[in-house]
């Protein structure tokens, strides 16, 4: 829902000068609104625009300020040359274009799926989904006493209205660390960044007012700020010491580009991990992360899944894989292994018949090669023939096999090797937006999206693993149902945590209750009881026996 007064003519000025003078006495205000008064509000903004006063309702009774987390800039010259600048049709287009910028602290918006921004004077908008119940910063073109109008979506599908004045002077803050305060098993190779609420001076950002320190002396290392001025990234000279706590600092030493110290101190601590870190299994190969970013593999390498050399051996013992990349994070495949570099890089191995190393060949390679596109990834997750990835900013990418659709809705390719040509992208196509976790089973694969809901597209095979019963949209791939398009599991489940096997799923939901769907023949579904029938679709998501709770589960 986006309401706008750029038709209001001639008002809008008037409302501008309003707008300055209220201020000072109402910052903001907040209206919940269900999906049934949607047209309600709409009329009271097309009322508006024959009043003089078209700061909304005169009633302040109901007037709520947004979450602390939320911040809205003053307007940053749009000649300094960072993003966003006016474009040509804009209201208010010019060359002396000035731009706030929007963002919140995760947590702010906790049951928020998806989000729109709208400045009422230019009718300019954005929209997006939050991650983590926050969002980094966005760019809107802006004056002071512009209003705009924060339009939030929630998983039930209401509407909550809040509406903020930019303002003209505000010191900025940080809105993010990652690692975030209270993380632990933190890689040793890991880069530590921080994410601020508007552009920062760059000659503030010094290993004086930026420190990560150890036992409260400071580390050494580098620091960078990146192009626009919105992110910076602590390097420590050397890797971190293991199962050790460490504390970022941020000063108010720290400026932006009007001289404005940071808003507060901000200190983040975390914990290193130690040993290994996480391991994850392949059809016929294992790799394993360890504390210090170093990859290992062990298992079948005919194909070069464990990122070495086939020797021809039938068993590779436990090895690092030889590359000088650390990595964050590590999924196996059936026949390829891919990981998240500490810049969030990705880079793949093993087979890639099709396409499903991402680096635009269908070439195997006994050795990581890097994802094309220049995407970064908090996230990747492996099936047979496929691979997908997770952006920050909560856009799930697909590559490799899609005779079954399990690469999504997007534009696919012909991949043609061995003289067998086969539906497939040899380069991350995007599936959609607004997820918080992937995880590719078989020849299908399932996601968690912002608000908690699970949903899978890809082959229903042998049956009930896409968690739908229903007929709408479904399509056939080779004699079996199929969906390009993802599509919501049954039942009102909000799920924290998702794993797929080869014809199953399992979920944990909020509650720390574990739920499972799909083929049940050996008993995977945990569910007290065995379907006889291997075709038998549970589609519906069942309760795991047993009274336990969970933080994870692994399929």
């Amino acid at each position: 829902m986006r309401h706008t007064m750029a038709d209001c003519g001639d008002s809008r000025l008037v409302g501008r000068e309003a707008l300055m003078a209220s201020a000072r006495v109402r910052e903001s205000r907040k209206w919940k609104i269900g999906t049934a008064s949607i047209f309600v509000a709409l009329a009271a903004i097309l009322v508006s625009c024959n009043d003089d006063d078209p700061t909304g309702p005169e009633n302040e009774e109901d007037a709520i300020d947004p979450p602390p987390g939320l911040t809205v800039s003053n307007p940053i010259g749009a000649a300094i040359g960072f993003p966003g600048a006016a474009t040509a049709g804009s209201v208010r287009a010019s060359a002396a274009a000035e731009l706030t910028y929007v963002s919140a602290r995760p947590g702010s918006f906790p049951d928020a799926e998806m989000i729109t921004i709208t400045n009422l004077a230019t009718g300019k908008s954005q929209t997006f989904a939050p991650v983590d119940g926050g969002f980094d910063p966005v760019a809107l073109e802006a004056e002071p006493g512009d209003e705009l109008r924060i339009v939030v979506r929630l998983t039930d599908r209401s509407f909550i209205e809040y509406s903020s004045l930019v303002p003209e002077r505000r010191r900025p803050r940080v809105v993010r660390t990652m690692p975030p305060k209270g993380a632990t098993e933190v890689v040793l190779s890991v880069a530590v960044m921080i994410v601020f609420s508007e552009p920062i001076d760059v000659h503030t950002v010094t290993t004086e007012a930026v420190q990560l320190r150890r036992d409260g002396e400071p580390v050494e290392g580098t620091l960078v700020l990146s192009d626009d001025g919105l992110r910076s990234w602590f390097t420590p000279a050397e890797p971190l010491q293991e199962a050790t706590v460490y504390s970022l600092v941020v000063t108010t030493g720290v400026l932006d580009l009007q001289g404005d110290l940071l808003e507060e101190e901000v200190q983040a601590t975390f914990t290193t991990g130690s040993g290994i870190l996480l391991v994850s299994a392949g059809g016929y190969h294992t790799c394993a992360l360890r504390a210090d970013g170093v990859a290992i593999c062990w298992g079948d390498n005919t194909l070069g899944q464990c990122g070495r050399p086939f020797s021809g051996s039938d068993f590779e013992p436990p090895q690092p894989v030889p590359t000088t990349l650390r990595f964050t994070s590590l999924s196996s495949g059936h026949v390829h292994t891919c990981g998240i570099t500490v810049d969030g890089d990705a880079y793949c191995w093993g087979w890639n018949f099709y396409g499903q190393l991402g680096d635009g060949t269908t070439t195997d390679s006994d050795f990581p090669v890097r994802v094309s596109g220049g995407l970064s990834f908090v996230s990747l997750t492996g099936g047979q023939d496929h691979t997908c990835g997770l952006t920050p900013e909560g856009l799930a990418y697909c590559w490799g096999r899609h005779d079954y659709l399990q690469l999504g809705p997007s534009q696919w390719e012909f991949c043609t090797r061995d003289g067998t040509e086969r539906p497939c992208s040899r380069t991350p196509i995007v599936v959609g937006n607004a997820f918080k976790a992937l995880s590719a089973g078989n020849l299908y694969t399932c996601g968690i999206r912002t608000g908690g809901g699970a949903v899978c597209w890809g082959a229903d095979f042998p049956g009930g693993n896409l968690g739908t019963d229903s007929e709408r949209q479904i399509e056939t791939c080779s004699g079996y149902r199929c969906t390009r398009h993802p599509r919501a599991v049954t039942g009102e489940h909000s799920f924290l945590h998702l794993s797929s096997g080869m014809s199953h799923n399992c979920g944990v939901r909020m509650d720390g209750t574990a739920y499972c769907w799909g083929v049940n023949h050996y008993g995977q579904l945990g569910a007290g009881f065995i379907s006889s029938n291997y075709t038998v679709r549970n589609a519906t998501p069942l309760p795991v026996v047993g009274g336990h709770t969970y933080v994870s589960t692994a399929g």
